[in-house]
């Protein structure tokens, strides 16, 4: 535990740390501490943020499977999309029938990591700049059949959906307890191109993809001094504390991820000014980003704040679990 500040109610916490030139992170605090000693009644608002994550999931049928190395299955790719690979033979094969319904294949002749990865990219980098594929980052995930399995191939993130392939995250939830209370960190994502998908979208502390070559501790602590300027020997206390998957179709995108999440209990001057985090996501879908709400439902449930006596208890935590989750 960390040494708790003589506080009478109402005196503001610190506010988010600034860097060594006086900046403030670009995760801008928001509203006021959060308290959790109330009976949260009602998990209505809470399966909206699961449907949203799950969401279309029975148009999953109409994807072809995307098959790469030596006939492994490692995502699916909508038929449209599909036309547009067929422009690359060299790169993208095709097989089956409609009878026996068709699939997408990686080119045999690529066999090596490393050509898989530079041939794809420049499809992809094609397909760019021609308008359909948007949200470039220059950053890339491992292509894998399952979580630690030998990478295929690399792919970069914005791409990810397109192919269908399986990506995972490392999200912290950031709590400090001051006078037995509990209070969440909870942010709001800037404009920059680093938080250009959900722009003024409520976000945890410190959030983000698993890139290539990065175990996700290695990932958190990253994140942690990157976005919050986080010291490494606090951010080592965070602790592994469950996983969480989700499938999500959108038009010609199909989301697998699944999102490894750590606890972190910080020292009460890093406690923000948030709001109410269990009402925010329980009264409003849209303010919070999409998965951050998923993996604050699952911080509710462990530390005893979504009542076990609500009807659908049982089957909003199962729900958590939706996605492929390996």
């Amino acid at each position: 535990m960390f040494p708790r500040p003589n506080r009478k109610p109402g005196v503001p916490y610190s506010d988010f740390p600034v860097d060594e030139m006086g900046n403030k992170s670009e995760m801008i605090t928001h509203g006021t501490p959060s308290r959790y000693s109330f009976v949260i009644e009602g998990l209505d608002g809470y399966w909206a943020h699961v449907e949203r994550c799950n969401s279309n999931r029975d148009k999953r049928k109409d994807y072809l499977p995307f098959i790469a190395g030596q006939g492994l299955h490692v995502g699916f790719i909508h038929p449209k999309f599909a036309e547009e690979l067929k422009r690359f033979p060299g790169i993208f094969t095709f097989s089956g029938d409609k009878a026996k319904g068709q699939m997408v294949q990686l080119n045999r002749t690529l066999i090596t990591e490393k050509d898989c990865t530079a041939s794809v990219e420049g499809v992809m980098q094609i397909l760019a700049n021609e308008g359909k594929i948007h949200s470039w980052r220059n950053e890339k995930y491992p292509v894998v059949t399952s979580f630690g399995s030998p990478s295929l191939f690399w792919l970069e993130r914005a791409c990810v959906p397109y192919l269908g392939t399986k990506a995972y995250h490392t999200h912290l939830n950031g709590y400090t307890i001051v006078d037995g209370e509990m209070f969440l960190w909870v942010s709001i994502r800037g404009d920059s191109k680093m938080h250009q998908d959900f722009p003024g979208k409520y976000d945890h502390l410190v959030a983000g993809g698993q890139p290539v070559n990065l175990t996700p501790k290695e990932n958190i602590l990253r994140y942690a001094q990157a976005r919050a300027n986080m010291p490494s020997d606090m951010a080592e206390k965070a602790i592994p504390v469950r996983t969480i998957s989700y499938e999500q179709i959108d038009d010609q995108k199909m989301k697998r991820d699944v999102i490894f999440c750590y606890d972190l209990e910080v020292p009460y001057f890093w406690q923000p000014k948030n709001n109410e985090v269990a009402k925010i996501i329980r009264s409003s879908t849209g303010s919070y980003k999409a998965n951050s709400a998923l993996v604050v439902i699952d911080f509710l449930y462990r530390h005893g704040f979504i009542n076990p006596n609500e009807h659908g208890y049982l089957e909003l935590q199962q729900s958590l679990q939706q996605g492929e989750n390996e």
